[in-house]
């Protein structure tokens, strides 16, 4: 096992001896920092896209707080029973959004 490892690296060997030591601690650190800078560039781009990804939440919850207290004004006014025209008012400040079923879902089509 030993022979087999010495000759695998006996090549490495004889290129490095030619090398001063200022050129074998640069090779040396390039091959350790490497694939750390590349983890790191990729530990950025995920976290980066967890970030955008949180933004676009919070921006829908916004929107969902926003329709619901819309909803709750005209659920208001259709209740108190006030004139056609108030609930038409009121109810076009709801346009351009659209409830999915069940969901809590709110999409904003308006363009």
């Amino acid at each position: 096992m030993g022979e087999f490892i010495r000759g695998i690296c006996s090549p490495a060997k004889s290129l490095m001896s030619q090398f001063s030591y200022l050129v074998k601690f640069s090779v040396v650190s390039v091959i350790i920092i490497s694939p750390l800078i590349v983890s790191l560039f990729f530990l950025q781009y995920e976290y980066g896209d967890e970030i955008r990804f949180t933004k676009k939440e919070q921006q829908g919850l916004e929107l969902i707080k926003t329709a619901q207290n819309e909803l709750l004004i005209l659920a208001s006014v259709i209740i108190k029973g006030q004139k056609n025209s108030t609930v038409n008012s009121q109810f076009s400040n709801f346009e351009g959004y659209v409830f999915v079923n069940c969901c809590n879902t709110v999409y904003n089509y308006s363009c």
